[in-house]
């Protein structure tokens, strides 16, 4: 279980980073659509990373050792 954790925790930290560079993209990008809009830096990737991440996190603390 442990593993599925840290592989949940890697996709959430990914996916915040991938939707924080697409929200950073569309805010400089002259012209560019705004925030609000789902396809140019909407807020649904980094709420989505947010829940891969934390319930990764909690997974991994819930988890036994397999030692």
């Amino acid at each position: 279980m442990r593993k599925i954790a840290l592989m949940l925790i890697l996709l959430g930290l990914a996916g915040l980073v991938l939707g924080i560079m697409d929200l950073l993209r569309a805010a400089f990008a002259p012209g560019a659509a705004p925030f609000s809009l789902e396809n140019y830096g909407g807020p649904g990737p980094i709420v989505g990373a947010l829940l891969l991440l934390f319930g990764g996190l909690y997974l991994f603390s819930s988890a036994r050792r397999e030692d």
